[in-house]
């Protein structure tokens, strides 16, 4: 699902279930619109599914590099992770 939406860019397996995009060119440029028709997609298939196990979910994070924040790549990542645990940490208290 991943490389299907963001077709015009590298996708990583960094761990277990972590990814990562590195937004290229119309995939950069589009971003809001492709993250907005991956959560569409992953609701789709939430609601297609039998079994709650089947379901995916999903906390994501999005960084772009930043001159005055950022010295290197891995400032960008951190960053990004950083927005992820967040996003991760609400979605937990919204579901207890």
């Amino acid at each position: 699902m991943i490389c299907r939406i963001f077709q015009h860019s590298p996708v990583f397996r960094i761990g277990g279930d972590e990814f990562a995009v590195i937004l290229r060119n119309s995939d950069f440029e589009n971003r809001q619109q492709l993250v907005n028709e991956f959560e569409a997609s992953v609701k789709a298939n939430n609601a297609s599914v039998n079994n709650r196990w089947e379901e995916i979910h999903i906390a994501m994070g999005i960084a772009v590099y930043d001159p005055d924040l950022d010295q290197s790549a891995l400032d960008v990542v951190r960053r990004a992770d950083g927005i992820m645990y967040s996003n991760k940490r609400n979605q937990k208290e919204q579901n207890d």
